[in-house]
């Protein structure tokens, strides 16, 4: 399972044998996403590599960033917009996987306005959030 290589890859089991304990900041609430997190943790795979994994729900990964750097989590999901200007800014945070390799972001309309495709965008304004650090 993926999360339990990412877990694998960073060495956190004790010389001794013992469990080490590790926090998992995730990118925004618990949804769908979150759960192969859970379900590793339900089935005993952090365990099996040594780990005691808490899971907590993010608020963006502008936040979980903040965290990283605050050292409140081990682990966290974050943008890779985020991540790049954060360390651009002296952040020291590394990317060790990634969850999409596709932006799972979508474009809405409303229903009236006929935008079935891409092109049917033409000629009309977009509005976008741009933040210093992503809200997702």
């Amino acid at each position: 399972m993926w999360c339990n290589g990412l877990f694998n890859r960073y060495q956190y089991c004790s010389e001794g044998g013992g469990f080490e304990s590790v926090s998992f900041n995730l990118g925004w609430i618990v949804d769908g996403t979150s759960a192969p997190f859970f379900v590793a943790k339900d089935k005993g795979y952090f365990a099996e590599e040594g780990l005691v994994a808490d899971i907590f729900a993010g608020s963006g990964s502008g936040d979980t960033v903040s965290r990283l750097e605050l050292k409140q989590c081990t682990f966290g999901i974050a943008d890779t917009e985020t991540v790049i200007i954060s360390v651009s800014e002296g952040a020291s945070i590394k990317t060790i996987g990634m969850l999409y390799t596709k932006n799972p972001l979508t474009i809405f309309s409303l229903a009236e306005k006929g935008i079935k495709t891409l092109k049917d965008i033409e000629g009309h304004t977009l509005a976008l959030r741009i933040l210093k650090r992503s809200s997702f």
